[in-house]
Order: structure tokens, then sequence, then C-alpha cells
């Protein structure tokens, strides 16, 4: 059940008309581990790619020391010496009233202390830019899809409780837990980002309305626009067919425009599943500052009843994951821009 549709123009056009993922409903097919998934190997490289005028600028990894001044509790969060690692030693606290367990309130002083990390790395600020709010279909839309893109992409941390200490104050039961561990930096160029003014209409259209995406990069880079659905699956709705002759690599602060300009004869029409009365969908743009990205080439050619596009159940197990392996400098960025999908009007609600 199609909620996107790419669709011809004009009448003497072949009809287009794939099945996309991501944004549809049937796909092609509390205490933390302290343990991050393994990263899988590369794969080959696309075949394709379109020069830019500056190339990649390598980042230098900084030198060892604190990230934070000494009078800041985030001073026990320091740089490796490699560079490529943090290394901290954290407090958590918790209280409560005295019929908590001592075993759940030490679980929570941990759960705190590894939130300190997050604040101390400002790794949850640094997400939120991944989100464009221009439109706000539902307001709960942003947490659910800040919380899959961390589980993705954010590092988890490894680390051992070095010690734990309760005490009884007023009636109530003080805990703290003291962490020591380390955490695989975050990399990612805050100074290359993708600029979007979001999908149109607020970002709210009628069944059948036509779609056009319109977004910049800071700075030169090559992009892949996805479809993803509820159920993490994705189909690549650029680069590819329809459009086989437009290349992905755009300059900086130039608008692009999705479906491209030079395919006019070619629009993006928005739908809902057969019963639903409204749908959130998103449209999700990766940019790279390099060509290629061989965990797209891995999947090999698209299947024929998704328009022989891309597609794959393994948006944020596998895609996703990999920017960080394929860019180590942090040169990569993504924006995630939700819409909403509305009957047409004057359509009665189905009983």
């Amino acid at each position: 059940m199609q909620l996107i549709r790419l669709l011809p123009r004009l009448s003497f056009i072949p009809i287009l008309l794939p099945i996309l993922a991501g944004c549809v409903t049937n796909p092609v097919h509390p205490r933390p581990s302290g343990k991050a998934a393994p990263p899988s190997p590369p794969s080959a490289r696309p075949q394709s790619a379109l020069p830019l005028t500056n190339g990649p600028i390598p980042s230098s990894a900084p030198a060892p020391g604190p990230l934070f001044s000494s009078s800041s509790s985030c001073a026990s969060v320091i740089v490796s010496a490699t560079g490529t690692r943090l290394e901290f030693v954290m407090v958590g606290t918790a209280s409560f009233e005295k019929n908590l367990s001592k075993e759940r309130l030490l679980a929570l002083a941990t759960q705190d202390a590894l939130a300190r990390i997050d604040r101390c790395t400002r790794l949850e600020t640094r997400l939120s830019r991944f989100y464009d709010r221009t439109s706000l279909p539902d307001p709960g839309d942003p947490a659910r899809i800040l919380r899959m893109i961390r589980k993705a992409l954010a590092p988890e941390p490894h680390y051992r409780i070095v010690s734990e200490d309760c005490e009884e104050k007023g009636g109530r039961q003080f805990c703290q837990a003291t962490l020591e561990g380390t955490l695989r930096r975050f990399r990612q160029d805050s100074g290359f980002r993708v600029l979007s003014a979001g999908p149109g209409r607020g970002g709210a259209f009628r069944e059948g309305e036509p779609m056009t995406l319109r977004f910049s990069l800071t700075k030169n880079g090559w992009i892949w626009i996805f479809d993803v659905d509820r159920k993490r699956g994705a189909t690549l709705l650029f680069p590819g067919p329809p459009f086989p002759d437009v290349k992905n690599g755009i300059a900086a602060r130039k608008v692009f425009v999705f479906p491209p300009e030079t395919q006019a004869a070619i629009r993006l029409v928005v739908a809902l599943p057969a019963g639903a009365q409204k749908r959130i969908g998103h449209l999700w743009v990766v940019a790279l500052r390099r060509p290629d990205w061989p965990e797209l080439a891995a999947l090999g050619n698209g299947k024929p009843e998704w328009g022989g596009r891309i597609s794959t159940e393994r948006f944020f197990a596998r895609i996703l994951p990999s920017l960080g392996r394929i860019a180590p400098s942090g040169e990569w960025s993504l924006r995630v821009i939700p819409y909403e999908i509305l009957p047409k009007q004057g359509t009665s609600p189905q009983k």
C-alpha cells in the first residue's frame, strides 16, 4: 500500500507506478548492557560518481585531554591519546522512598550517570539537528525518530561500576553509582548540514496531491533520498530510476529540487493506504562528502516490483550505522523531513 508515487505529468509519458517502501505500511519484505554492536565490513563501491570542485577535507584528530574546564562536572570526560575514543569517570545519583529496592535505586543511579555522559558530549543536541521541525504533524514524532537515529548511530559506552553507595536521609533513600569506561567518539562535522524548508503546505497533503522537496547542503556533497516506513523498511528514491541520468552530487548552497527540475514530466504524489484516515511519513536526505556508499552498492540491483529501486528492511540496522564507518572523519549529515497525508477533501470517514 503505497504512500508516495512517482507519476508522469503528461499523458503521453509511460506511467511509472513503483510502490515505495519507508512511507508505506508493507516494505519489501532498563539497564544498559554497556556493549556496542561490532561494525560490519565495507562492501564494493558504486560505479557512478559526479566530481565536484572541492573534494573531502580530512579532519585531524584533536590532541588528547579534557573536553571541559576543571570546574565542570564533565571534566572527567577526556579524549583518548588516539583521538578516537572518550574516556570517562562519571557519578550518577538517585533518590526515592524507602520502599524502592536498593537494586532498583542503584540501577537508576547508573542510568543517571549515563545520561550525564550524554549531556557532557552534547549528543542529544547534535542528533536533534537532523530532524526538520518546519512542519510537525505529531508532537511526539521527533522523539520517536531521534530514538531510532540514536540507536543506529550513537555508540554504546563500555563501562564498569567501580563503586555503589546508598544511605537514608529524612525518610528517603539516596544511592550513588560511579562508572568508569570508554566511548567511541560520535564523529559528525557540525559544519556539514542539510538545510531544508520542509515539504511545503505546512507538511500536510491531501491524498493525490503532488509534493516537491527542496533542500541544500552547506558544503559540496553527494545526496541520497530515502522513503522510510514505520516498519523500518526503506526504498531509495534518488539516485536511481526513473532518473538514471541525474547525478547526485551538488555544490554547496545550491538548491536541489526533487523530483529534479530536469525531469519535469515526473511528479511525486502522496497516497493513503486502504482504509487509513491519515498517515505520517518521512523522507530522509543523507549527504556524504564522498561519492560512494558501499553499503548501498552491496544491496545489488533494485527489485522489479519496486520500480527497479533499491529496497531494504534493514535501514536502521545496516544502512544508517554504516555512515560512521565509511566517513570516519565525520563528513556526513542527514535530515529527516516529516509530512502528513490526509484524505481527499469531501471524503467521508470509513466506518
